[in-house]
Parts: C-alpha cells; sequence; structure tokens
C-alpha cells in the first residue's frame, strides 16, 4: 500500500464522493419503490427534492471523475474541495433518512413521522428543501468546484431558483417538540401558572378556593371549619 500522502488524500474525497453518492441513490431509490407521486400526505418540498436528485448525482459523478483524474494534493483547493463534498455527504445522509422514515406506508402519518425526523436533535433546519438547497448551494458557491461542475452550472443555478420558491414543507415553529403520552398511564399536563389539582382516584374531587368547612364528606371524615 502506498504512503503518498496525495494518494490518501484522493481516496479520501473518493470515498467521501461515494457515501454521497449512494446517499442519493438509496433516496431516489425509496421514492420509486414507495411511488412518490401517489402518496398522500407528502408535502410538495419532497417532490422536488426528488427532481433535483439526478443533476446531484450527474455532478457528483463530473466530481469523482475530475478527483480521479487530478494530481491531488493538500493545498488550499483540496481542503476546500473536502469541505465542500463532506457537507453534502452529511446532507445527502440526513435527506437519506428523512425519506426512508417517511415515505413507507404505515399507520402513523406521514406528516407526523417527518416531523420526528426533522427533531433528531442534529440541530439545523432539517426540512428536506433545505437539505437539498444546501447541497446545490455548496455546489455552485464553491470556487475550487468551478471549473469541475461548468457543465452543470446553469441547471444546478435553475433548480436552485425553482427550489427557493418551493412551499415550506413544515410551517414555522411546526417541528418543535411536543408533549406526547403513548402508554397506557395517565398523562397530566400543567403548562400555564397557578395550581394544578388532579385526583386518580373514583373519590370526589374538588377543584377552586374555598373558605370556611367542607362538612362531613363521605370517604373524607369530618373538617370542621
Amino acid at each position: 500500500m502506498s504512503d503518498d500522502p496525495n494518494v490518501a488524500a484522493k481516496k479520501e474525497l473518493l470515498m467521501l464522493i461515494l457515501k454521497a453518492t449512494n446517499a442519493f441513490e438509496d433516496t431516489n431509490q425509496q421514492c420509486g419503490h414507495h411511488r412518490l407521486a401517489d402518496a398522500t400526505e407528502i408535502p410538495r418540498a419532497f417532490h422536488d427534492v426528488s427532481k433535483a436528485i439526478p443533476l446531484i448525482q450527474r455532478t457528483l459523478s463530473s466530481v469523482k471523475s475530475s478527483v480521479e483524474e487530478a494530481s491531488m494534493d493538500q493545498g488550499q483547493d483540496y481542503c476546500q474541495i473536502k469541505e465542500v463534498i463532506t457537507d453534502i455527504s452529511k446532507k445527502a445522509v440526513q435527506l437519506e433518512h428523512i425519506f426512508e422514515r417517511v415515505l413507507p406506508d404505515s399507520k402513523e402519518p406521514r406528516l407526523d413521522r417527518y416531523r420526528a425526523a426533522t427533531n433528531n436533535g442534529s440541530g439545523g433546519d432539517q426540512r428536506v428543501e433545505v437539505l437539498m438547497q444546501s447541497v446545490l448551494d455548496s455546489l455552485i458557491q464553491s470556487t475550487a468546484l468551478r471549473n469541475v461542475v461548468s457543465e452543470h452550472m446553469r441547471d444546478l443555478q435553475t433548480t436552485s431558483t425553482e427550489l427557493s420558491n418551493t412551499p415550506r414543507s413544515l410551517l414555522e415553529g411546526d417541528s418543535r417538540p411536543g408533549i406526547h403520552n403513548h402508554g397506557s398511564g395517565h398523562q397530566i399536563l400543567h403548562l400555564g401558572s397557578g395550581h394544578q389539582n388532579i385526583n386518580n382516584s373514583p373519590a370526589p374531587q374538588f377543584i377552586g378556593t374555598f373558605s370556611g368547612g367542607f362538612g362531613n364528606i363521605p370517604g373524607m371524615g369530618s373538617n370542621a371549619s
């Protein structure tokens, strides 16, 4: 095995490109296998993102060919390309996971699954259109990749413009965490101010502010004023 750092740098980039390409390919297959066109409750953004995937795949193929043919060193271009491809690979995997979570048929509504998928704790805006827009912006704005992606630039810019006009797949604040009870026990929530008095037994429950005595209440004994 060669210890040439240039060879290692090229191999690392090619692995990142392969990771992104595989993630986009899996997402593309998810769209076909689960018939995205016929799926209900799917925001338009899912359709627009899926349409952009083939263009991203072609662009990444061009980047891969360029990396394979180029003399790769540890200079500024390498660092910039690595940063761009690393980010694209991350976004590609995020999109893959969201599509895998949302598209299959399930008793749980797709929008509920989508909200849950965007609240995965990884931070940032996880809406599918935002993730794809980030991928497009990375390819369009990278100076290190400008010559490599030049043949796709017009299509990338057009797709970016179209995607920017896509309605939000989740409304503002719609992906915020919720409080849910999925078990068989009680769910007791008090999100306001003041007292909350909860009686989980079959005995009487009295709610309010009282003065004086209750007298003799069955099950409670005597309560003098």
